[in-house]
């Protein structure tokens, strides 16, 4: 069975998630709407999946463990590598972009339910859909020059 190189995949992930958070200026933050056990399903341009997973909140900020999942050569979800990160439990990110980008609204359908976004698109060519009504990153959607960095496809709460 072949199976993918951990260090690019944790690279392309974490990088992916830094260019996410760091696009954004904080102004007053909000705090998030997340609890404990919420997590967020990510699709990695069809080579792993990503699950995001709150593990502990508190007033300032909140542990999110991240998991790679890839499918064996039977179709059966495998865990290859899993971190803990401790992030600020603020959503301003969700809310305002830097100064240099361009803001618009949008709806995507994620499952059943239809989930309103604010796209931001900066000058590199990276446009991300947010929405303040997904747990942990908010991130629903992330393009670069036309191809799907990350797309959200499931989320809830165990």
């Amino acid at each position: 069975m072949k199976t993918l190189p951990l260090k690019p995949l944790f690279f392309v992930l974490f990088f992916a998630a830094a260019a996410l958070v760091s696009g954004y200026a904080f102004s007053a933050p909000r705090a998030l709407k997340v609890r404990p056990g919420e997590w967020a399903l990510y699709d990695t341009q069809g080579k792993a999946y990503q699950l995001q997973k709150v593990i502990k909140v508190n007033t300032r900020e909140m542990v999110v463990e991240y998991s790679t999942i890839v499918k064996d050569m039977f179709g059966r979800a495998k865990v290859i590598s899993k971190s803990e990160a401790v992030l600020p439990r603020y959503a301003s990110q969700a809310a305002s972009a830097s100064k240099n980008s361009a803001t618009a609204k949008d709806f995507i359908r994620i499952n059943d339910k239809m989930v309103e976004c604010t796209v931001v698109t900066y000058p590199s060519g990276m446009t991300n859909w947010i929405s303040t009504d997904i747990p942990v990153s908010g991130l629903v959607k992330s393009v670069k020059d036309g191809k799907v960095l990350m797309q959200l496809i499931d989320y809830g709460k165990q």
